[in-house]
């Protein structure tokens, strides 16, 4: 892998976005335009070509929260979630932000321990059987 990128994701990227999703974009071009249009989409790209992405918005009572982050299954295990959370982390448009995780989603609690988020809370019932932990980022 060489030197990830950052950035922001322009209407122009919802094909890629759809690969990373791994659905053809007619089952899912609702759920991107609505990112798209209303939220914020940050990229992560080796050479031009899509990795993984994070899905923003500040819904998360008045705070910014990372909705989603995805990664490519051959580019996992190389940092591109952990980039796409600094990516965010540094900029932020709100003093504190948030994500959550399913308790069975290991890998993505590894990497919020490892880059200092802290645990905020667990909510059940959202998913049955698996809880929904809520994480904040360390202040910047």
């Amino acid at each position: 892998m060489g030197q990830l990128e950052f950035r922001l994701a322009t209407p122009e990227d919802s094909t890629d976005l759809a690969v990373v999703l791994e659905q053809p974009l007619n089952e899912c071009r609702a759920t991107v335009e609505q990112w798209l249009e209303y939220s914020r989409v940050w990229l992560a790209t080796d050479g031009g070509t899509l990795l993984g992405f994070a899905v923003t918005d500040q819904s998360f009572f008045g705070n910014e929260f990372v909705e989603l982050v995805r990664v490519l299954p051959a580019a996992r295990r190389r940092g591109v979630a952990s980039g796409l959370l600094a990516a965010v982390g540094a900029a932020r448009r709100t003093p504190k932000l948030f994500t959550s995780t399913n308790l069975s989603n290991h890998p993505m609690q590894l990497v919020l321990a490892t880059l200092g988020w802290t645990s905020s809370g667990i909510v059940y019932g959202l998913d049955d059987g698996d809880p929904e932990l809520f994480y904040q980022a360390p202040s910047h």
